[in-house]
């Protein structure tokens, strides 16, 4: 009975030294975030760069009100209740108006653009060296895990991932939104019927962009990690090339290399064809929504129920919002595919080796 006791004991204490070399120690309340990984001066260029980035969304759908306010003076003009000098007047106005919104918009834009990129290349430089100084401490049991290749495949391809999602995709979200939201304010103040009748092409836009892009990541995230099984098997295949020339399996392995190339191509292919009809049908799209948006406000034109300027104010209003909102689900996908990389690399970080425990 003592012995069966010892032996179930010992059993016991071996599995709980399997599992420590396997997944490491316990880290108890030891969490590993991406605040750590950003100083005061990232997280302050990342809070302007924020700011700039949605100002300068919010800023775009000014441009149709501008041309809308245009077009109502050339055709007051016409009809005559503008007379020439009022029309020069509103024409160095309007003109004015464009340059002040150029310049609000590069600046806003640049400073964006270059606080993301300055902050993302450093928090991936920081997150790059925080991995591998993690991974140089771990037992060798750790590496038993992992596939072949696929510590470099982290730190090069999987950060590099990171820093896109980071430097560009999130300014590009950002944007995106406040884009999206002002031009949706924009054409109702200008008149709500007509942004009413056109918002289901905001739904068309949203729902094509997101169904067909989560497709498009999903085939191509299957491509990408079948790609990675064909550099898999030769990286092994160059380790161990005098084995396989003595053994006489060089075709063997040639077909299985080949075989993993032609699905990840299959999968590749499908993506391209999904991001082809994608790209197709939003270049239709905006062709659709002048048509609409001209007759329903003719219509209203006709009853006097709106001037020239607010139909094509409002036409223009919902054209820009309709392709913000096509870059709002691929940015966000890449952002989450990004966050999930993030997620595995900060779990390796934090992983405690029982080699150095402390």
């Amino acid at each position: 009975m003592a012995s069966a006791e010892e032996a179930a004991r010992g059993d016991e204490r071996k599995r709980a030294i399997l599992d420590r070399q396997l997944h490491g120690l316990a880290t108890e309340d030891r969490r590993v975030n991406v605040f750590q990984y950003l100083t005061s001066l990232d997280k302050v260029i990342l809070f302007v760069s924020s700011v700039c980035a949605v100002l300068a969304g919010a800023l775009n759908p000014l441009v149709p009100v501008i041309y809308g306010l245009l077009v109502g003076a050339f055709n007051g003009f016409e009809i005559g209740t503008v007379t020439a000098d009022e029309l020069r007047s509103k024409i160095s106005t309007f003109s004015l108006y464009y340059v002040y919104l150029s310049i609000a918009l590069f600046v806003l834009t640049y400073v964006a653009t270059v606080g993301y990129y300055f902050s993302g290349e450093r928090f991936a430089r920081a997150l790059r060296n925080a991995y591998l100084s993690a991974v140089m401490r771990q037992n060798l049991a750790f590496f038993d895990l992992l596939g072949p290749g696929e510590i470099t495949n982290r730190i090069m391809s999987d950060m590099g991932t990171i820093q896109e999602a980071v430097t560009s995709k999130l300014a590009v979200l950002l944007t995106a939104i406040a884009t999206f939201c002002a031009a949706y304010v924009v054409a109702f103040i200008m008149y709500w019927k007509t942004a009413l009748i056109l918002s289901p092409f905001f739904v068309a836009m949203l729902a094509s962009g997101s169904i067909g892009g989560a497709y498009a990541v999903k085939h191509f995230k299957l491509a990408k990690e079948q790609y990675s099984q064909a550099s898999g098997i030769a990286e092994e295949a160059l380790s161990a090339l005098k084995h396989i020339t003595a053994f006489g399996i060089q075709e063997v392995i040639s077909k299985r290399y080949l075989a993993v190339l032609s699905s990840a191509d299959k999968q590749n292919s499908t993506a391209e064809n999904i991001v082809a009809g994608m790209i197709a049908w939003m270049n239709t799209m905006p062709n659709l929504l002048y048509a609409l948006s001209f007759w329903a406000g003719s219509i209203y034109l006709v009853k006097q129920e709106v001037s020239v300027a607010g139909v094509t104010a409002t036409t223009l209003a919902i054209t820009i919002g309709s392709f913000a909102i096509t870059r709002i689900a691929p940015s966000a996908q890449a952002l989450t595919s990004g966050v999930a990389i993030t997620g595995q690399v900060l779990k390796a970080i934090s992983r405690k080796s029982p080699r150095t425990p402390c």
